[in-house]
């Protein structure tokens, strides 16, 4: 045990060493994101704020009477991020990857940083700070490394697909590291399924 933690330590260090830059790139424009999505929401005209809220809360509702029995968030959530990973990849076949995952990785940055604000709005400071805890911060602990991981395989195979020659036992490698991103979002869609019943007993207590 010891030793396959010392393994992967090596390997993450190694890693990130090689591909500092691209992790870089993609932090900043995950943060940049972040920021904007915080700001977006406070810019918004009040009745499209007060349809997000209302939206949200009948989705809350629907879920605390159902106890989840017709909500599968594991099924929806696993779904929605085969897609961004399919996007992901058929991104990287274009000339404009680089510029295609920053984008992406903007666009997700803004999606934390508008349902932070959002679940800010519902349940109010208190709550909400739990519910950002329960459905953003802990599930992305798995999440947000996995898609940074993601976006620097895609860019890496883009280099070695359009930009010099195609290598099969690169594309065996990538299939790997695909194989890799599935399993680790799945672990972390089930992580935040579970820390939905926090968020659910809170709304049921408010």
């Amino acid at each position: 045990m010891f030793y396959g933690d010392l393994f992967m330590k090596k390997y993450l260090i190694n890693y990130i060493r090689e591909n500092f830059k691209i992790f870089k790139a993609i932090s900043v424009f995950i943060i940049i994101g972040i920021i904007i999505g915080i700001f977006l929401f406070n810019f918004l005209p009040n009745d499209i704020i007060d349809n997000i809220i209302s939206s949200s809360k009948a989705t809350l509702n629907l879920a605390k009477e159902n106890n989840f029995e017709k909500t599968n968030i594991i099924l929806n959530g696993t779904i929605n991020n085969l897609i961004l990973l399919s996007i992901i990849y058929i991104s990287s076949l274009l000339i404009i990857a680089e510029q295609t995952s920053l984008l992406i990785s903007t666009v997700k940055g803004l999606s934390i940083g508008f349902y932070a604000v959002n679940l800010i709005n519902i349940f109010g400071i208190k709550n909400g700070i739990i519910s950002i805890l329960c459905l953003i911060i802990v599930p992305n602990i798995i999440y947000l490394p996995t898609f940074i991981f993601t976006l620097i395989n895609s860019i890496n195979f883009h280099y070695i697909t359009v930009r010099e020659k195609f290598n099969i036992s690169y594309l065996i490698k990538e299939v790997y590291n695909l194989i890799i991103s599935i399993s680790l979002i799945f672990l972390s869609v089930i992580l935040e399924q579970t820390m939905c019943n926090i968020v659910i007993n809170l709304w049921k207590n408010m």
